[in-house]
């Protein structure tokens, strides 16, 4: 992951995550770059630029 967004529901979040509550990670869209996939992923390969959001991927 190079990078990741955080919007408001991300702040109710954290504000609510006490420190003995599991680790938590916030962001709901993120961007990187492809570092493996399996034999069987068609369209995407090692080294793309992806951007992730919930239910999407797609390309930059």
């Amino acid at each position: 992951m190079v990078l990741t967004f955080t919007l408001s529901d991300d702040k109710y979040e954290l504000d609510r995550h006490k420190p003995t509550d599991p680790f938590l990670i916030i962001g709901s869209d993120g961007a990187g770059i492809v570092e493996a996939a399996q034999e069987n992923v068609l369209n995407i390969h090692v080294g793309d630029e992806v951007m992730i959001n919930p239910g999407i991927c797609r390309f930059f």
